[in-house]
C-alpha cells in the first residue's frame, strides 16, 4: 500500500528529507548567507516559505501523552512541481529537547475538488491538519488514500511507516482520537445523483434548485453535499455509525467545533450535531446573538438554506454504545467559539463562551457570552463570574484541579476561578500576558514576532533558548522582508482600532508612498505573517493578499479589522479605514492619491460598499472571491438571507427595494470611480459578481473580471502554487500599474497591459465627466 500511495503522490509518503533545517544546518546556512547579497522577497519566495500548522488554539507543537516526544507539521509550496508539501517531524522533548527528524513528507496538488464537493486537496494544507498523538509511538493526521479520498492516517514515528486508520467510502472531514486510540470521525455523505440523472432524461420543473446549480448542470436540488454522519472506529473492528437521540440521522451542517472533546477515560466525547426540526424549541428564538437571529429568519423562509441548517446542540457520545444524547437544552454557539474542557473526574464540563438556558434573563447569556460548568449526567449548570466583554476572546479553558479552572484569552491574559460552597468566585486575573507567557514550562515551543519568522526553540534549565529548527533560514538573511509595525489607535467611533502596518522595503522618511488597505481577519500581534491575515501566514497563502511581496515593491500595506456585515456596520468600519489612511497621510508617509483597497470573501462586500460611499476616492481596488450585496448574486443563489437582507437591511421587494437602490454597490455603479479588479477562485461562483461587473463595463468604467488558473478546481482558500501565482501575480501587477505606473517587462504580459491601457483611458474619461458635473453643480 505504501508503495502505491507513494506512486500516486509522487513520493508523497516517503521520508524524503526536511522542509526545515536542524540547528547545525542553520549555522551553516547563516554563514553562507552572510556571503551573499540579500534580495527582495518575491511571490515565489512567499509561496515556497514554510509554515508551522496550528490548531484552532494556535498551538504548533504537539506533545505525546507522556510529554517525552513532540511533533510538528510543516507546509511549503513547490512552484516548480505545482503542488504543496506537508511534512511530519518528531523530536525528543524530555529529558533534553532535541532537534526534530522527518517522519513523513507528503506531496499534493493543493487544488480544490470542484463543484458539489466540500473539500479537495486544498484542505490538507489550508486548515488545521495537525499531528494527533495516539500513543507514544503513533501520530494521526489527514491524507489522501490511493483513491484520492481523504482519510485518517497513522505514522509510526520509529519506523516511519504510514498506514490508514480509516477506509471510509467517502471523505473524512473531521476526527479526534480517544486516549485508547479509538477514532471518532465525521464523514461526508455520498452524493446521490440518481434524481439529477432522472431529471436530465425527462422534463423538469424547478422546485428546489437555485440558478447556480442549473448553471453547473446539477439538477439534484438542495444542499446534501454538506451532509455528514459520525462514526467510531476501533482497531480492526468495522466502524459503527453513531445514533443521535433527538438529533437528525444526518447532520446537515459541518460541525463548528471540529475536534471532539473526550472525557479523561475516553468513554465519552462531546460533539455538536443538527437538532431535529420538530425538536427545535421555539424558546430559542429569545436568544439575541445577531447571527442566531439571522438563522431563525432564514429557517422560517427555507429550512434547507445556509443559515437555516446551522441549528446545532452539543451531544454526549457514548463511545462504547455508539449512542449520543443532548447535553442540555441549549443551542451550540454557531460561531464555533465555544471551548470545552472535562473535569479531572470526568463528570463535569467547562464551557465558554456559551448560551445558557432560556430562563436566564440577562443579555449576556442570550448572546452566547457566558461561561458555565455543566453536569454531564443531568445538564444542571453553574455560571462562572467571567467578564462578558472578554468572552468572545476566549482561547483556552482548562481545569487545574477538581475545583479550580483557568481561562485564557487571545492576547495571553488569564483568569483563575475557584468553586466554593457558595458558587464560583474569581481567584485572580486578569494576569498580564507577559506574566502568563513566562510561566509556560513547555520544553519546546515556536517563537516569533511581528518581524521575526517562526522558529522551533527549546528552553534550558537556566532559561536560555536554543534553536531546534529554523524552517526559513533564508528569510532575513538571503531574502529581505519589510519592517512591520503594530498600530493601535482610537477609531472615529471611540473604540480601539488595531492592525499591522507593513513599511516599504526601502522606506525613506519624508517620502510619500502608495498604500494598500487589506480588509480581513488580521494576524495577531505576536505572529509573523507574510500576507497580513490570520491562518496561513507563510507558505501558500489563500487569497490575493500579498503584504510582504507588495511592500518589497515599496508600497505601504495596512491590514486591519473589518468585522462588519450590515450597512450601518460597514459605514462605521469604512470610517475607521479612512481615519487610518488620513493619519498616515498627515504623518507624511502616504500619498492620498495613491491608495488602494482589497477585500476577500465577506469583506469583499465591505470593499465594494466603500467604493460607492464617495467619502474617499481610492485609486484602485480588488475584490476576491466575495459576496458583494448585489441583487443578482442573491437571486442566483436562491435569495439566502446571508447574501441579501442581512447585508442591505431589507428584502429587495416593495419598500425594501428602495433600500437596495440606495445601498447595493451594484445598483450604484455610477458612484464608483475606482479601477476595480474582480477575481474568482472558487468553482461554481463565476456569475456571483456579474451584476457589478456588467454594469461597470456597460458604463465604460475600468473593471476586469479575472478567473484563476483551472478555476473549476479552485478553492475559496487557494493552496495550489500555480493558481496562487496566477491570482497574486495579477494582483501585484494591478497595484503596481494603478498606484505606481509600473509594468512588468515580461513580453507575455503585453496583452494584459494593452487591455489595462484601455481601462486607463476609460478611467480618465470617467474622472473628467465627474469633474465636469461637479463644476456644473457649483
Amino acid at each position: 500500500m505504501i508503495n502505491a500511495m507513494n506512486r500516486r503522490q509522487s513520493g508523497g509518503l516517503a521520508a524524503l528529507g526536511c522542509l526545515g533545517l536542524s540547528l547545525a544546518a542553520v549555522t551553516n546556512a547563516a554563514s553562507t548567507a552572510a556571503e551573499a547579497d540579500a534580495r527582495a522577497l518575491t511571490l515565489t519566495d512567499a509561496i515556497e516559505s514554510t509554515r508551522f500548522m496550528r490548531d484552532r488554539n494556535r498551538n504548533a507543537v504537539f506533545f505525546s501523552p507522556s510529554g517525552k516526544r513532540y511533533a510538528v507539521a510543516l507546509v511549503r509550496g513547490d512552484v516548480a512541481r505545482d503542488g504543496v508539501w506537508w511534512e511530519l517531524q518528531v523530536g525528543e522533548a524530555l529529558p533534553k529537547p532535541a532537534a526534530p527528524r522527518s517522519i513523513a513528507r507528503l506531496f499534493t496538488s493543493g487544488k480544490g475538488a470542484g463543484y458539489e464537493e466540500v473539500y479537495g486537496s486544498d484542505a490538507l494544507t489550508s486548515g488545521s491538519n495537525v499531528p494527533v498523538w495516539l500513543d507514544e509511538r503513533h501520530v494521526a493526521f489527514f491524507w489522501e488514500d490511493e483513491r484520492g479520498v481523504q482519510q485518517v492516517m497513522s505514522a509510526d514515528v520509529e519506523e516511519g511507516r504510514v498506514t490508514p486508520l480509516t477506509r471510509h467510502p467517502t471523505r473524512v472531514v473531521y476526527y479526534g482520537a480517544a486516549p485508547d486510540g479509538t477514532i471518532f470521525y465525521t464523514a461526508a455523505m455520498p452524493i446521490d445523483r440518481t434524481r439529477a440523472e432522472a431529471r436530465r432524461r425527462g422534463s423538469y420543473v424547478v422546485t428546489d434548485s437555485d440558478a447556480i446549480e442549473l448553471l453547473q448542470g446539477s439538477l439534484r436540488g438542495g444542499w446534501d453535499w454538506m451532509f455528514n454522519q459520525r462514526f467510531i472506529a476501533r482497531g480492526a473492528e468495522a466502524p459503527r455509525r453513531v445514533v443521535f437521540e433527538g438529533g437528525e440521522v444526518v447532520s446537515r451542517y459541518l460541525p463548528v467545533n471540529r475536534t471532539p472533546a473526550f472525557s479523561p477515560d475516553g468513554r465519552f466525547t462531546i460533539t455538536p450535531h443538527s437538532v431535529l426540526p420538530e425538536r427545535l424549541p421555539q424558546s430559542w428564538r429569545s436568544y439575541t446573538l445577531p447571527h442566531f437571529q439571522d438563522m431563525w429568519k432564514e429557517r422560517d423562509e427555507d429550512p434547507n438554506a445556509w443559515y437555516g441548517r446551522q441549528f446545532e446542540s452539543l451531544f454526549v457520545v457514548d463511545m462504547e454504545k455508539a449512542h449520543a444524547r443532548p447535553l442540555w437544552d441549549v443551542p451550540n454557539d454557531p460561531s464555533g467559539r465555544t471551548r470545552i474542557a472535562w473535569s479531572p473526574s470526568g463528570d463535569r464540563l467547562l464551557l465558554g463562551p456559551t448560551f445558557l438556558p432560556t430562563e436566564v434573563a440577562d443579555d449576556d447569556a442570550r448572546n452566547a457570552l457566558a461561561v458555565a460548568e455543566v453536569d454531564v449526567a443531568t445538564g444542571r449548570y453553574w455560571r462562572l463570574p467571567f467578564p462578558a466583554s472578554e468572552a468572545r476572546n476566549i482561547q483556552t479553558v482548562r481545569w487545574l484541579d477538581a475545583a479550580t479552572v483557568d481561562i485564557r484569552v487571545r492576547d495571553g491574559r488569564q483568569w483563575t476561578l475557584r468553586r466554593e460552597e457558595a458558587g464560583w468566585v474569581s481567584q485572580s486575573g486578569p494576569t498580564d500576558p507577559s506574566i502568563y507567557m513566562s510561566a509556560e514550562q513547555r520544553p519546546v515551543y515556536v517563537k516569533e514576532d511581528l518581524n521575526s519568522p517562526p522558529k522551533l526553540v527549546s528552553r534550558g534549565k537556566a532559561g536560555k533558548e536554543a534553536v531546534l529548527l529554523d524552517p526559513n533560514p533564508a528569510l532575513g538573511s538571503q531574502i529581505r522582508f519589510a519592517k512591520v509595525e503594530w498600530i493601535k489607535q482610537v477609531g472615529p467611533d471611540g473604540k480601539a482600532w488595531e492592525g499591522r502596518l507593513y513599511y516599504p522595503l526601502n522606506y525613506q522618511p519624508g517620502r510619500r508612498y502608495p498604500l494598500v488597505f487589506q480588509t480581513y481577519v488580521y494576524a495577531r500581534r505576536e505572529e509573523f505573517s507574510l500576507y497580513g491575515f490570520d491562518g496561513s501566514p507563510l507558505g501558500p497563502g489563500i487569497s490575493a493578499y500579498i503584504a510582504q511581496p507588495l511592500a518589497s515593491r515599496d508600497v505601504f500595506v495596512l491590514h486591519g479589522p473589518s468585522r462588519a456585515e450590515s450597512v450601518d456596520e460597514v459605514n462605521v468600519v469604512a470610517d475607521a479605514f479612512e481615519a487610518q489612511i488620513n493619519r498616515l497621510v498627515d504623518e507624511g508617509k502616504v500619498d492620498r492619491d495613491r491608495v488602494g483597497i482589497i477585500g476577500f470573501s465577506a469583506t469583499g462586500w465591505l470593499t465594494s460598499y466603500a467604493l460607492v460611499r464617495e467619502k474617499f476616492r481610492y485609486a484602485a481596488a480588488i475584490t476576491d472571491d466575495n459576496k458583494d450585496g448585489s441583487y443578482m448574486q442573491a437571486a442566483i443563489s436562491g435569495w439566502p438571507y446571508s447574501l441579501g437582507e442581512h447585508l442591505i437591511g431589507a428584502p429587495p421587494f416593495g419598500e425594501g427595494l428602495k433600500r437596495w437602490l440606495e445601498h447595493s454597490p451594484a445598483m450604484n455603479t455610477e458612484r464608483i470611480h475606482t479601477p476595480l479588479l474582480m477575481t474568482v477562485s472558487s468553482a461554481a461562483v463565476e456569475l456571483g459578481g456579474w451584476e457589478l461587473f456588467s454594469r461597470l463595463r456597460f458604463q465604460r468604467k475600468p473593471v476586469e473580471y479575472f478567473f484563476v488558473a483551472d478555476q473549476q478546481h479552485g478553492s475559496h482558500q487557494l493552496q495550489n502554487p500555480g493558481q496562487l501565482i496566477s491570482l497574486q501575480g495579477r494582483a501585484l501587477d494591478w497595484w503596481c500599474y494603478w498606484l505606481k505606473d509600473e509594468r512588468d517587462p515580461d513580453p507575455a504580459k503585453a496583452e494584459q497591459y494593452a487591455r489595462w491601457d484601455i481601462l486607463r483611458q476609460q478611467h480618465k474619461k470617467d474622472l473628467q465627466s465627474l469633474d465636469a458635473s461637479a463644476q456644473a453643480s457649483r
